[in-house]
């Protein structure tokens, strides 16, 4: 009870309360994101490529991730045998990627939201390779950008409703619904680009 006192999200989706701020249901609003991050992370962008022409460039960021990314080779620290993505994912509830610049972290962050933003089936899910959760990526230097124009309480999950709201054109959300999210073990959040933050304190 505490808890759906404190997410009134969770009271919309569990019970159908109508609960000021909340204007749509949990879980059609959540499909709504779904669709929103599945179209914004289908693609890849191709930056500082020279082309002939925005014909060309506009081409080549229509080029589909999901029919040229290659699976990369993962190994626990100090250690050589190769690890299964999947395994990771489903093993391990907090991960942490590192590699060297270009290696290709901030595309598998994006690989992975796009197989987590698809809407899979239940024989998928079941099969343990997909497991629903809703995929947000989250550009550290860009929450750290932000930051420190906002007021000292501004977190990640006030980060994600910006987001939301300024990417997605999403009006008015109660940013207790990305909190229940998270506590539902409905979303799974991707930090990206950690060493593109210079300062000590930044990260």
């Amino acid at each position: 009870q505490e808890l759906l006192d404190h997410y009134p999200a969770l009271k919309k989706y569990y019970y159908g309360v109508d609960v000021p701020g909340v204007k749509k249901s949990f879980q059609a609003l959540a499909e709504e994101f779904r669709i929103q991050i599945a179209e914004d992370v289908k693609h890849l962008h191709f930056l500082g490529l020279p082309t002939r022409s925005y014909e060309q460039q506009q081409n080549m960021n229509k080029t589909e991730l999901a029919k040229v990314y290659i699976p990369l080779d993962f190994h626990q620290e100090n250690e050589k045998k190769r690890i299964d993505l999947e395994r990771i994912i489903n093993e391990h509830n907090r991960i942490v990627v590192l590699g060297h610049p270009g290696s290709g972290k901030s595309t598998l962050a994006k690989y992975l939201a796009h197989l987590y933003a698809q809407d899979a089936s239940a024989e998928e899910k079941d099969s343990g390779k997909i497991d629903g959760r809703l995929p947000f990526i989250i550009p550290i230097r860009e929450y750290v950008r932000l930051k420190p124009e906002s007021k000292e309480s501004f977190n990640f999950i006030d980060f994600l409703k910006y987001k939301a709201e300024d990417r997605y054109h999403f009006i008015n959300l109660d940013v207790d619904i990305f909190d229940a999210l998270l506590v539902m073990g409905k979303a799974i959040v991707l930090f990206d680009g950690l060493d593109e933050v210079a300062s000590e304190s930044g990260r």
